[in-house]
């Protein structure tokens, strides 16, 4: 970790994504900035987080705070 760096969660995939690092641009972070279209990047992480999740479902008898710390669409 980076101290004095914000690192937030991905709104979809739940991960602690940096927001600069030294050394490297800060847009190449956001990985939504590097697509010419975002809209095929959300439809395209959507796809992602439904082929991730769908082992997981038989997991059903799971604690619901693991659950929610998973991807999500």
């Amino acid at each position: 970790m980076y101290i004095g760096f914000r690192i937030p969660l991905h709104s979809v995939f739940q991960v602690l994504v940096p927001q600069q690092v030294p050394g490297r641009p800060a847009e190449i972070l956001d990985s939504k900035s590097t697509w010419e279209d975002p809209a095929a990047y959300d439809c395209q992480a959507a796809d992602w987080v439904r082929r991730l999740a769908a082992p997981f479902q038989r997991y059903e008898d799971v604690d619901g705070d693991i659950r929610s710390a998973g991807p999500r669409v």
